[in-house]
C-alpha cells in the first residue's frame, strides 16, 4: 500500500480549513487499518494527493462511525 496521511475529524467540530487537515494529519499504518472494513483497500489504493473523505460504511466500529469523519491523502511522490 502506498504511504497515506490520515485525519480524524470530530463530526461535531469540523476543521475550518485544509491547513488544519495538514496540521492534524498522521501517517497511516497497518495498525490503523484494523479500524476499517476490508472493503476500504481499493479506496485507499485510489487516493491521490487531494483529501478524500471516507464513507461511514468503511468504519468497522460503530462508536467511531458515529463520532468521527476520516480523511485520507496520499503523500506526494
Amino acid at each position: 500500500m502506498k504511504k497515506l496521511l490520515m485525519v480524524v475529524e470530530p463530526k461535531n467540530n469540523y476543521f475550518e480549513s485544509k491547513e488544519q487537515f495538514e496540521q492534524n494529519a498522521v501517517l497511516f499504518d497497518d495498525y490503523m487499518l484494523k479500524s476499517f472494513t476490508d472493503d476500504i483497500i481499493p479506496l485507499l489504493n485510489s487516493v491521490t494527493t487531494e483529501w478524500v473523505e471516507v464513507d461511514d460504511s468503511y468504519v468497522s466500529d460503530w462508536v467511531n462511525r458515529n463520532n468521527f469523519n476520516y480523511w485520507f491523502k496520499a503523500l506526494g511522490e
